[in-house]
């Protein structure tokens, strides 16, 4: 879809460590300053001002199993870019990762654009793509 004009130059200015969606990524691996800024299980509800924070140039979503030190599953996006994104309730390719933004439903990233809300995100998990 359609970005405006801001958010497409954010695209471009993007610092994010990594692109795409990376698989097994320790957490210890993440640049000197990173804060956690969201940490809870899957059990508890999630709100939109949980998935976006007010501070920070990018930031990183992810999944990471009970006891574990690495995330299972996650993705760099410039922080703002990914705001104007809930802001106009859309989906767009964004360093390597699709991200997809749905009110009253779901959020999230994908290494494809094939995402099925009905009412939550699923699909097949493929750590190829």
């Amino acid at each position: 879809e359609a970005l405006t004009n801001n958010a497409s130059r954010r695209l471009q200015e993007a610092e994010c460590p990594l692109s795409g969606v990376v698989f097994n990524f320790a957490v210890a691996d993440l640049p000197i300053g990173w804060v956690t800024h969201y940490d809870s299980t899957y059990s508890d509800s999630t709100t939109s001002s949980d998935v976006r924070p007010s501070q920070g140039r990018c930031v990183l979503w992810g999944a990471m199993r009970a006891g574990s030190s690495e995330l299972a599953i996650g993705a760099f996006g410039d922080r703002e870019f990914i705001q104007e994104l809930y802001r106009e309730e859309q989906s767009a390719w964004h360093n390597g990762a699709y991200w997809y933004m749905t009110l009253g439903q779901s959020a999230g990233f994908s290494g494809n654009d094939n995402i099925n809300l009905d009412p939550g995100d699923k699909g097949l998990f493929d750590p190829s793509t």
